[in-house]
């Protein structure tokens, strides 16, 4: 299941959600789940959308055994995120390894190392989305809320970059969950070259607005005693990226136009500004909602709505507190 996310194309997933329903139709927990098992119902969750499979815990919980074979970054993730997404394990016992998981992943060991090595770059990047996504769902409950800062801390380490630095976008959100420090260090040791990806091209569209707005959270966040030379920073970033984007003038060159504003926290709108006329509509809620607050239109409640969802609180809130209120309304 694992190799058919690096071979199928968004549009041919629909056969992997096919098979990943199926296997939990016909699920038969063993009695004590073991490690693959545990891992195979956080891949089948992944992939359907839903709550994994029943897996049965042992009662007595080995932390160490658990750490001990986190060198395998796909059976480490996905049982990651099986567990996270979990409800029916004990509290006490889901609690343990989750704690000896997000260990292995924020310590990771150098087999750990020398096997993501291995991984095609579309599998490494599927496993960070799942392990951003397990950290969400820990968040949730706020007394597991401390794992992921342990994540969130790991990731943002220079022995770190060989892993977390394939998926930009993942790296500067995880690092929203730790201390403000950990990611300001992060921006200013990884600043040059993140840009000098942004100038190859390495994100574009989608992924471009949503790695700028994720470091843009980052910044807003950082301590004050860094805020200025991550300003800079990030701020050079931002220029690369409004260089590169094309066509000028385009809708998407409008939203990312509009991100300087919200490392400073001003409002999107100008009533003195004079934007494009007829621009193209986004299939982007992000850019949608960007393009919308800057010509001074109400954005779209759904839109929103759908960011709402999408977003980490930190990004979320970098948007909500720089909608300015324009003369428009929403058509």
């Amino acid at each position: 299941m694992l190799n058919a996310t690096t071979a199928l194309n968004w549009g041919e997933r629909g056969t992997l959600k096919e098979v990943a329903d199926l296997i939990a139709k016909h699920w038969a927990p063993e009695k004590p789940s073991g490690p693959t098992k545990i891992a195979l119902s956080g891949l089948v969750a992944i992939e359907s959308d839903g709550a994994p499979p029943l897996v049965e815990f042992e009662e007595s919980v080995n932390v160490d055994e658990i750490r001990e074979r986190g060198f395998s970054p796909a059976l480490t993730v996905c049982q990651l995120y099986g567990i996270a997404a979990s409800k029916g394990a004990p509290q006490d016992v889901r609690r343990e390894w989750l704690q000896a998981l997000t260990d292995a992943i924020a310590h990771h060991k150098q087999e750990f190392r020398k096997r993501w090595s291995r991984l095609h770059p579309r599998t490494r990047r599927y496993l960070l989305r799942a392990t951003e996504q397990a950290l969400r769902l820990i968040r949730e409950n706020g007394s597991l809320s401390p794992l992921a800062a342990v994540v969130s801390a790991g990731s943002s380490t220079p022995e770190a970059d060989i892993i977390w630095d394939d998926d930009m976008t993942v790296r500067a959100r995880v690092a929203q969950y730790g201390e403000p420090f950990g990611g300001a260090s992060l921006l200013l040791r990884q600043a040059e070259i993140w840009k000098k990806r942004v100038q190859e091209r390495h994100l574009q569209g989608r992924g471009l607005i949503r790695f700028l707005l994720s470091v843009i959270a980052l910044v807003r966040n950082s301590p004050a005693v860094t805020r200025e030379s991550v300003h800079l920073k990030v701020g050079d970033l931002i220029d690369t990226a409004i260089a590169v984007v094309r066509p000028e003038g385009g809708s998407l060159h409008v939203a990312v136009s509009g991100l300087k504003k919200l490392i400073a926290g001003e409002p999107l709108y100008e009533a003195a500004q004079k934007l494009p006329t007829g621009l193209s509509e986004s299939r982007d809620p992000l850019v949608r909602v960007l393009v919308a607050a800057r010509s001074g239109t109400h954005p779209n409640t759904i839109d929103i709505e759908d960011l709402r969802k999408e977003l980490s609180d930190a990004e979320y809130g970098t948007v909500q507190g720089s909608l300015g209120v324009g003369p428009k309304t929403a058509s």
